[in-house]
């Protein structure tokens, strides 16, 4: 503890230091443009407020026009902006999507431009634009050059790759034409890449000199690095105090860029920048040493069941007394009105195959289960907790304002024993009541852990979901203090094990709440929430999860827009709310017809993991209709 303790004091003491040094000179810079007079030993960084004043900025104003500077400036790069991200979608979007002659040979010139040097083409650039276009002195001479922006292609083309190609196929299918799937299907999917775009390209032709100094002779169309550099060059020794018109010139210069930055800067610092484009770095350890495999469907809906006639899925699974293994489907209805049911699985070998039925033991009687025009108790998790001797289930119950996560308990997974919807205990430093959102995918850990508070614990992953327009329209999204991404994510929460053993029903009340995981690679581009019980593994707990790309509709609709695939995480063994390592492409993704087409159709949701014969087997969802089985091994 002390060691962990030294190590982090001397992290934030070098990290403190480190931006010291880099924030002084905009410091210095600020203070020598209120300077009344030049004080250039080091003392002058720290200024008598008696030689503190605003003159500098009138002074450089009067010179040239700050204002007409930066509007040429914002018109310069807004240009620029505005030309890299249409065509670099358009650009990218076909050399990505599209199937053409030539794809490639484009796509390698693309490549190749970005090693020729802007200078080596500047004179004919100037000969084409001033000469033949007449276009010196215009907001258009200055932005054509930069209009089309190779490495932007670049990026766009890298993201459009890791989108699944079900997502397209099924659109086209509907009937979409290209300009159609790009703006409702694609595009969504590429806020990350389209904000790392703007945010490279915006600093450029916002500095940009050489060029608007050549194509621009009139100093009312001049962007104000070039105006600011012929004040330098040309007029700052006429000045009173020309160090402090100079400085106060830079930081008129400096401040927009720093604005954005500051406005974007948890984009900056979070996963979502880097991963709209593969290659980038990525702050998470992509090795997880397992795969998937499929072995086949085990379950489909019974002819002539009415509980079953809209299809079988997502189901929690686990062993009875007598040692059989046992999944419990979610069985839906006409109506979207779901029940859970019991199935023996039949093993041949050493293969899960199929199921025999036996019955119902989960329905949608409670009065906070039923609402008007939906019930349902939905995607059971089963969790067998040796601690407590009993199996403990957390489903979604669809009541009268949505889907809301409860728990039950068995020791036979036949008798269950409601113990109500689960409770989050207010946590001040997230500035928010838990209570108030949706909550799905929730499962707990099978083993008791340390929770932030240092107590033994029983922890629980759920998947908030922050638009709180679904309960009361109007609401808009809302997220705790210090959640910068508002897409839907993994949390964690912790029950004291001492509380639970003293009562039972502390089993629904939450507390100590953590972000764990948001999506952060193209297949989980839209959301991410949790699968099957956590496992311990040699490096930790392993976690698998489904990502979601595509386009949502109501968050309680039966989705059409959307493709589900199973990824994996694996969280740390001692401190399960931190990601030690993820996977960036999914281990199962929808291929199958089963998994291809259904009540919702292109989704893989993995849901249950047991062993069999020495063997794990994971069991998931397959299109919201069917159920199947994958073999799950180490890679190592």
């Amino acid at each position: 503890m002390k060691r962990a303790l030294g190590s982090k004091i001397a992290m934030y003491t070098a990290l403190s230091v480190g931006a010291l040094a880099f924030l002084f000179p905009f410091f210095y810079m600020i203070v020598g443009s209120l300077q009344t007079n030049v004080d250039p030993t080091p003392a002058g960084a720290f200024p008598n407020p008696s030689n503190l004043t605003l003159d500098n900025y009138a002074a450089i104003n009067g010179r040239i026009d700050l204002l007409q500077g930066l509007a040429n400036s914002g018109i310069f790069t807004g240009g620029v902006i505005l030309g890299t991200v249409v065509f670099g979608v358009l650009a990218g979007y076909a050399l990505a999507i599209l199937r053409w002659r030539g794809r490639g040979a484009t796509f390698a010139l693309a490549l190749l431009v970005q090693v020729v040097p802007f200078q080596l083409l500047m004179i004919p650039l100037y000969v084409m634009i001033a000469r033949d276009y007449g276009l010196a002195d215009s907001y258009l001479g200055m932005i054509l050059p930069f209009f089309i922006n190779s490495t932007a292609v670049v990026i766009f083309r890298q993201y459009f790759l890791q989108l699944p190609k079900e997502l397209f196929d099924a659109a086209r299918i509907d009937g979409s034409n290209e300009f159609r799937l790009l703006w409702s299907v694609a595009l969504p999917l590429v806020r990350p890449a389209l904000l790392t775009v703007v945010l490279l390209t915006f600093i450029g032709p916002w500095n940009e000199f050489l060029w608007p100094f050549l194509i621009t002779k009139d100093a009312e169309m001049q962007p104000l690095a070039v105006s600011l550099a012929n004040f330098i060059s040309n007029i700052a020794a006429s000045t009173a105090n020309p160090f402090g018109a100079m400085m106060a010139g830079a930081v008129v210069l400096a401040g927009p860029a720093v604005v954005l930055f500051l406005v974007f800067q948890r984009y900056f610092t979070s996963n979502d920048l880097g991963s709209g484009v593969k290659g980038l770095t990525m702050t998470t350890e992509t090795h997880v040493p397992y795969r998937l495999t499929r072995m086949g469907v085990v379950m489909t809906p019974a002819a002539g069941d009415p509980n079953e006639v809209e299809g079988v899925l997502n189901p929690g699974s686990g062993r009875g007394p007598d040692g059989e293994l046992y999944l419990l489907p979610r069985l839906v209805a006409d109506g979207n009105v779901s029940r859970v049911g019991l199935a023996r699985v039949v093993v041949e070998d050493g293969v899960p195959t199929r199921v025999e039925r036996e019955g119902v033991v989960l329905e949608p009687d409670r009065g906070w289960e039923l609402g008007v025009g939906n019930a349902g108790v939905e995607d059971p998790r089963v969790t067998w907790i040796e601690t407590l001797g009993l199996h403990v289930m957390t489903y979604v119950a669809y009541g009268p304002l949505g889907p809301r996560t409860a728990i039950a308990v068995s020791s036979d997974l036949r008798e269950w024993r409601r113990l109500g919807p689960a409770l989050f205990r207010y946590q001040d430093d997230l500035d928010m009541d838990l209570n108030l959102f949706h909550n799905k995918d929730t499962v707990f850990f099978p083993e008791p852990v340390t929770a932030p508070d240092g107590r033994q614990a029983l922890a629980v992953l759920h998947r908030p979901m922050w638009d709180l327009g679904e309960t009361k329209p109007g609401q808009g999204v809302r997220v705790p203090a210090g959640v910068e991404d508002e897409r839907q994510s993994i949390w964690i929460s912790y029950i004291p094990l001492a509380d639970v053993r003293d009562d039972l029903a502390a089993l629904t009340l939450w507390e100590q709440h953590r972000f764990v995981a948001g999506p952060e690679f193209p297949f989980e581009a839209l959301k991410i929430g949790g699968g099957p019980p956590p496992r311990r593994i040699p490096e930790g707990w392993l976690v698998l999860h489904h990502g979601v790309t595509g386009v949502l509709e109501s968050a309680f609709a039966q989705q059409q827009k959307v493709n589900y695939a199973a990824g994996a995480l694996i969280l740390d063994a001692d401190d399960p709310s931190t990601v030690v390592a993820r996977t960036p492409e999914p281990l199962l993704a929808p291929e199958t017809d089963d998994e291809r087409s259904g009540i919702v159709p292109n989704v893989v949701f993995p849901t249950a993991i047991e062993e069999v014969d020495g063997r794990l087997f994971v069991f998931y969802g397959m299109a919201d209709s069917k159920i199947g089985v994958a073999l799950l091994e180490r890679t190592d």
